[in-house]
This record gives C-alpha cells, structure tokens and sequence, in this order.
C-alpha cells in the first residue's frame, strides 16, 4: 500500500474535491456564523506555527465567543490553555453546537491578547457533518471500561504522569461564564 504523504497523493488515491467546495469559504464571519457563535458553548482551538502547533479545548456560555465580521474575540479566562496564544500564530477553531452535526470553522491569526483573544479572521465556513455521523458522537454511550469515579480514574493513569502538562501552567479560577459581548463592548470603548 502506497503512503499518503501530500495533498497530490491523496487526490490521485480519492479525486479532486468538486470545485463548489471552495465557494463555501469566505474571509469574514457573516450573520449565518454569528449566530453560530451565539448559540456555541464549545470550540476546539489549534495554535501556533509549524512545527509547534498545539490544541486547548475553550468553552463557556453560550456566546462566549463573538465577531465583529473581520475579528474573532474571545475571553482568556474561557481557554483551558491560555498560554498557547502568542501575537501573530496562526489558528484554527472548530465551534460545536450540541446535537449539530455540522461545525463552524473559523481560522485566522492572533492579533493580540489583552484580556481577550483577537483573531484576524482570514476563513469562516460551516464544515459537513461526515466525521460526527460516521463516530455517532451525539448517540454515543459510555462503556463500562470507563472509571467509576476519579479515585479510579487518577489510579488508571501513567505513573509517570506522562501527557499530563497540568504541572507546567498555574492554577486559575473558573470562568465567570460572562457572556462576550460584555467583554467585546468593554474592550472596544477602550481602543
């Protein structure tokens, strides 16, 4: 079997995606993603520059997340791993809404960090649903290889503490759940 290893090899194994495929991918945040983004209480988010290119998993209220159309803002205090933002990275995000199959991509790059994350939106596009209806994500139930409670679960991981990076990033509080328009509205009167 042959190894896959550019974007020539894959189309030659599976075909060029269809032309119309493109047109769904616009340079800004429209109404359509705005209400996403007031209706999403999760988002993935990947950052950094190749080859230093991290994940955190960012979340709140619904709309904790908001746009202007050309920038992304989103508070600190809702990402698991604020650290990871650094002026001028490159990044990608993924918006969940429960029950959805289909997700909002947003990608773009860091403008900057004050309390906020300001992302310059560069693409904006609603991503199919294959992925989460080939997984049944939304029907999946736990299986009982899963601890019966944290005891159990703090047992059943490596000794070594090994993918465990919670040593190496400080305590912080629990987001306050503040929707973002507050902090939107708050951070753009001071500009």
């Amino acid at each position: 079997m042959a190894i896959i290893d550019s974007i020539a090899a894959l189309e030659a194994t599976v075909g060029k995606p269809p032309p119309a495929i493109g047109l769904k991918v616009i340079d800004h945040v429209d109404a359509t993603a705005q209400r996403w983004l007031a209706s999403s209480p999760l988002m993935f988010a990947g950052v950094g520059n190749a080859p230093d290119i991290a994940i955190t998993l960012v979340g709140g209220a619904r709309g904790f997340a908001c746009s202007d159309g050309v920038t992304l803002a989103i508070p600190l205090d809702h990402f698991d791993a604020p650290h990871l933002l650094q002026a001028g990275a490159g990044f990608g995000s993924l918006f969940l809404l429960p029950g959805i199959g289909e997700t909002l991509r947003i990608n773009g790059t860091v403008a900057s960090i004050d309390g906020m994350a300001r992302i310059a939106v560069s693409e904006c596009y609603v991503h199919c649903a294959k992925a989460l209806i080939r997984s049944d994500f939304w029907k999946a139930e736990p299986t009982d290889e899963r601890p019966g409670d944290a005891a159990a679960f703090a047992a059943a991981k490596p000794a070594d503490g090994a993918g465990d990076d919670r040593s190496r990033r400080p305590r912080r509080r629990q987001p306050q759940g503040r929707p973002c328009r507050a902090g939107w509205q708050q951070a753009t009167a001071t500009r």
